[in-house]
């Protein structure tokens, strides 16, 4: 279950914001997926992305980009990254 798994991740002590970043995105992912095989894919996707607009900020692009479990992955980077990683820069 990826949205209790990332309930917990955000519940913990640890340093997490790249980590939300990354299983929001996967979340994200996965429902996309599931498009053409869910009836209530219209609702569940709009939940995501009210929730990933407000949980989405520079930060945890940053964060993402900057976390040492994704450095290897990263690939190249896209605006919203990009634009986390020029602000972490500046602070």
């Amino acid at each position: 279950m990826p949205v209790v798994k990332l309930l917990r991740l955000m519940d913990s002590n640890a340093f997490c914001m790249g980590k939300v970043y990354d299983k929001m995105f996967s979340i994200g992912q996965r429902i996309e997926a599931m498009q053409d095989r869910v009836p209530w894919f219209k609702e569940l996707a709009k939940l995501h992305a009210e929730r990933w607009e407000y949980l989405h900020s520079p930060m945890h692009a940053a964060g993402y980009a900057l976390d040492p479990q994704y450095m290897q992955t990263v690939g190249d980077l896209d605006d919203a990254t990009t634009e986390g990683l020029q602000l972490a820069d500046n602070c």
